[in-house]
């Protein structure tokens, strides 16, 4: 079975993290593609050529920037995590 897989990170000096994990998934025949949400893809030299490494070994694994969060869901998401975690400290174990 052939999956799908969008890997979101931060920047790319990550990629170098990742790196044999999102080539196995490649070898396994899954398409990733590899988003980044701060930085633009391969600033820096070094992360380029890995990038471009990862792409020339492999047309399976794509590369581009991830989509910019609404700013409205983005207070709301984090007020919902900011509530959750209250409510979970006041269970008895936590008292």
């Amino acid at each position: 079975m052939t999956l799908r897989i969008l890997w979101i990170m931060r920047s790319p000096v990550f990629v170098r993290n990742f790196e044999a994990v999102l080539r196995e998934l490649a070898r396994r025949g899954h398409a990733v593609h590899v988003a980044f949400e701060g930085d633009k893809p391969g600033q820096d030299d070094q992360q380029r050529s890995l990038i471009a490494d990862l792409v020339e070994a492999h047309p399976s694994i794509t590369v581009g920037a991830a989509p910019v969060p609404s700013l409205l869901r983005s207070v709301y998401c984090s007020r919902l995590r900011g509530n959750a975690d209250y409510l979970r400290y006041l269970e008895p174990e936590y008292a």
